[in-house]
């Protein structure tokens, strides 16, 4: 005699079933995953050293521009501060001598030390002019250097964003190349075993989640990228769609008239207004609906909207 199993084991063998095919929705993301990584990898990535090299040159001669105009400062500083010596000495002197004429006296050796120090005084301020001089070439050619490495590093910078633009958008049709067939593979293996009324209609659940779930991971990927621009536009267009599916998803799975129907014939209910019948009722005391058919084959009464008859099961 075969065991027939009571509720609560087939409550049991439900949920085990549903584990099962969460598992497998898992695992299959986990090798899809793994291909899309892969796929990744197949496209060279834009690499920084071939576009620096130039850079590198530009950034050692500014490093050496650099350099020159430290020394050439440190030593203009110091025949500044040498000018700055000589002037004191020159001012000294000429007091000195002026305090010697004044006294209606005349000093050979004051006149001497006063002019020599006045011809120190001007030749080093001569070279502290000269010395300014250099440093404010030697600035200017920093500042042409450091302009050119900064247009240098904006275009190597642009470039190197153009490749990666261009690895990501080969990337991302590789992946669509992969995630799009296999969406297209498991709704359609889906449809058929629903179409079948088949019992492992489960599995295909599975697969199609798997395909929906990495197809959503692939457009979130990019998301972002593509549409950062233009976002309020994105939102609509995605906004429109999802809600556009939902209606005809609902329309077409859940209010569908047919479904409808045999959902409320299955309650125990009227399959037009939703009222409380009997199983030998033949007419709905709420709405008249009739609620029983003659079989054409055997003349006994069906439900109205069934498509078999339960006294010869004829269709």
């Amino acid at each position: 005699m075969a065991l027939i199993p009571d509720d609560h084991e087939l409550v049991e063998l439900t949920r085990a079933e549903k584990v099962l095919a969460l598992g497998l929705t898992i695992f299959l993301l986990l090798g899809g995953l793994w291909v899309m990584h892969q796929l990744y990898r197949v496209v060279p990535a834009p690499s920084y050293d071939g576009l620096y090299q130039e850079l590198d040159r530009v950034r050692a001669g500014f490093s050496i521009q650099e350099q020159r105009l430290f020394d050439v400062e440190r030593a203009a500083h110091e025949l500044e501060i040498r000018a700055g010596q000589l002037r004191l000495e020159y001012e000294f002197r000429r007091e000195e001598y002026r305090t010697v004429l004044d006294a209606g006296k005349d000093d050979p050796g004051r006149k001497v030390a006063y002019e020599r120090a006045l011809v120190d005084f001007e030749q080093a301020q001569a070279r502290a002019s000269t010395a300014r001089a250099v440093v404010d070439e030697e600035r200017q050619r920093v500042e042409e250097l450091r302009a050119q490495l900064q247009a240098e590093e904006t275009a190597v910078w642009e470039k190197f964003r153009q490749g990666q633009r261009r690895h990501d958008l080969l990337v991302f049709l590789l992946r669509l190349a992969y995630v799009g067939p296999v969406l297209a593979l498991t709704v359609w293996a889906w449809h058929r075993l629903r179409m079948v009324r088949s019992q492992y209609l489960l599995i295909g659940t599975s697969l199609v989640g798997f395909g929906i779930i990495q197809a959503v991971f692939l457009v979130g990927s990019y998301a972002w990228t593509i549409f950062r621009h233009m976002a309020q536009l994105a939102v609509s267009i995605g906004g429109s769609i999802i809600t556009v599916t939902g209606m005809v998803a609902l329309k077409r799975y859940v209010f569908n008239p047919v479904r409808l129907r045999r959902a409320r014939l299955r309650k125990g209910l009227c399959p037009r207004c939703g009222y409380h019948v009997r199983p030998d009722q033949a007419f709905c005391a709420d709405c008249g609906e009739r609620l029983a058919v003659p079989c054409r084959v055997c003349q006994g009464l069906r439900p109205s909207g069934l498509p078999i008859c339960p006294h010869c099961g004829e269709s």
